[in-house]
C-alpha cells in the first residue's frame, strides 16, 4: 500500500547509506541540509477549450458550468485515463493518489505514488501535494540509500475558469486554465553526489521533461472531455426534475379543483 512505510527489507545494515541531516518543517514538508541537495522545479500553465455549449461559471449555467464540474474534482479524476502506466484513484471526498510511471535516474529508478488533497477557494480548486504524502518504490536503491528519507516535495495543480473568445452563435466557449508547479529538493547519497551538481540536476531535469508534460496533457485532455457529458447528464436530470415538479404542481391543482368542485357540489 502507497503511504505505509514499514521496516525497510532486502537490505543488510552494511548496504544501507547513512541517514541524511533531516529536520522536519511543518505541514508535512521536510527540510535537507546536505551535503549536496538538488533543487529542481517543473512550472507550466495551459488553457484548454472545453467542448461548446458550456460556460465558465454562474447560476445562468444551470450547475453544468466548468466551476460546478471541477467543485467535484476528485470524483471526475478518478478514472482518467493516462499514459505510461499512471494511474489517479480517489480516496475519500477530497483526495486522490497519482501512481506515477518509472523515472530512471542514472541506474536507480523510482515509481512516486503521491496523495494530493483538494480544496476549493472562490475561483479555483487546488491539489496539493507535500512530502508526508509521497513514498517512493523502485530498485534496490530504494531501500539501500534510504530514498524516502532524501526528498522534499511541495507541489500544487491549480485549476481555474474563464469565459474564452466568442464563438459563431455568439456565446463564449469556456476555458480550463491549469497551472502546475512542482518543486523538489533531493540530499543525493554516495556515490552520485560525486558527480558535479549540473550533471546531476540536468539529468534530474530530463526524466521530468519527459514524464510531466506527457501526463499533463493527457490528463487534462481526459478531463475536459468528461466534461461535455457530465453536463449533458446535469441538463437531463434538471429537466427530469422539472418535469416531475410541474407535474406535482399539475396534479395538486387538479385535486384543488376537484375538492372545490365537490364542495360547491355540496353546498
Amino acid at each position: 500500500r502507497p503511504y505505509s512505510r514499514g521496516p525497510a527489507s532486502g537490505a543488510r545494515p552494511a548496504d544501507r547509506a547513512a541517514a541524511p541531516d533531516v529536520r522536519r518543517q511543518p505541514q508535512g514538508r521536510r527540510r535537507l541540509v546536505g551535503p549536496c541537495v538538488v533543487k529542481l522545479r517543473w512550472a507550466n500553465v495551459v488553457r484548454t477549450p472545453a467542448p461548446a455549449g458550456g460556460a465558465a461559471g454562474g447560476a445562468a449555467a444551470g450547475g453544468t458550468s466548468i466551476e460546478a464540474f471541477i467543485g467535484d474534482l476528485p470524483e471526475h479524476l478518478a478514472g482518467v485515463k493516462l499514459p505510461m502506466g499512471a494511474k489517479v484513484t480517489r480516496v475519500g471526498s477530497d483526495a486522490v493518489v497519482l501512481d506515477f510511471p518509472k523515472l530512471q535516474l542514472l541506474d536507480v529508478w523510482v515509481e512516486p505514488h503521491v496523495r494530493a488533497d483538494v480544496s476549493r477557494a472562490p475561483g479555483c480548486v487546488e491539489a496539493r501535494a507535500t512530502t508526508a504524502g509521497c513514498v517512493l518504490s523502485g530498485s534496490h536503491h530504494v531501500e539501500a540509500l534510504q530514498l524516502n528519507e532524501r526528498f522534499d516535495l511541495d507541489a500544487c495543480v491549480r485549476f481555474s475558469w474563464a469565459d474564452g473568445a466568442p464563438d459563431v452563435r455568439g456565446g463564449r466557449a469556456p476555458v480550463l486554465i491549469t497551472d502546475s508547479r512542482i518543486d523538489v529538493q533531493v540530499d543525493v547519497p554516495l556515490p552520485f553526489s560525486l558527480l558535479p551538481t549540473s550533471t546531476l540536476e540536468a539529468t534530474a531535469d530530463a526524466a521530468l521533461a519527459v514524464v510531466l508534460p506527457v501526463l499533463r496533457d493527457a490528463f487534462v485532455r481526459n478531463l475536459v472531455a468528461r466534461y461535455a457529458p457530465w453536463a449533458s447528464a446535469q441538463r437531463a436530470k434538471a429537466a427530469r426534475a422539472a418535469a416531475a415538479a410541474a407535474d406535482a404542481t399539475s396534479a395538486a391543482v387538479a385535486t384543488s379543483d376537484g375538492a372545490s368542485e365537490h364542495s360547491d357540489a355540496n353546498g
